[in-house]
């Protein structure tokens, strides 16, 4: 428990436990400031993600995505360009990226015209990157390394 929150998890007792040693053995000064803690829930055919303050309320804007034919839920709730709460159904594949997001304090003012769809997809580099990368390799693995590089 921390400031009337029971958060009957062990997560928060290990976060609680690493300021106080940081304490005791000198090492700096932490501060414990509470935990966001996660659920996650998988029941048959039902996967569903929440985490933080996902009701939202004054000061916070929501966002939401429904799509009923795909069984999908998502809302987001933002407070000052920082993710504050999500809840996921359907697919709650994303669920730790957003609690990272949240965790981190990060701003996501950047994020925000994707922020719906998960984390932003990797470039994929260039062909001309891909062939000056396994001009140094023998022909064989040249090949291998441009088939592996075609099936990403």
């Amino acid at each position: 428990q921390h400031r009337g929150v029971a958060y009957g998890l062990v997560a928060p007792l290990y976060e609680q436990g690493r300021v106080a040693a940081t304490h005791l053995a000198q090492m700096g000064i932490g501060r414990y400031g509470g935990s966001i803690t996660p659920l996650r829930l998988k029941v048959t055919g039902i996967e569903l993600f929440s985490a933080g303050d996902f009701m939202g309320g004054e000061g916070s804007e929501t966002i939401v995505l429904r799509d009923p034919a795909g069984g999908i839920y998502r809302k987001l709730v933002l407070q000052d360009d920082r993710l504050v709460g999500v809840c996921l159904y359907g697919d709650a594949g994303e669920g730790s990226w957003y609690l990272d997001l949240m965790r981190e304090g990060r701003d996501v003012a950047a994020l925000r015209d994707q922020l719906m769809f998960g984390p932003p997809a990797q470039p994929v580099p260039a062909v001309a990157e891909i062939v000056t990368n396994v001009t140094s390799l023998a022909p064989a693995q040249a090949g291998r390394a441009l088939a592996a590089e075609c099936e990403m």
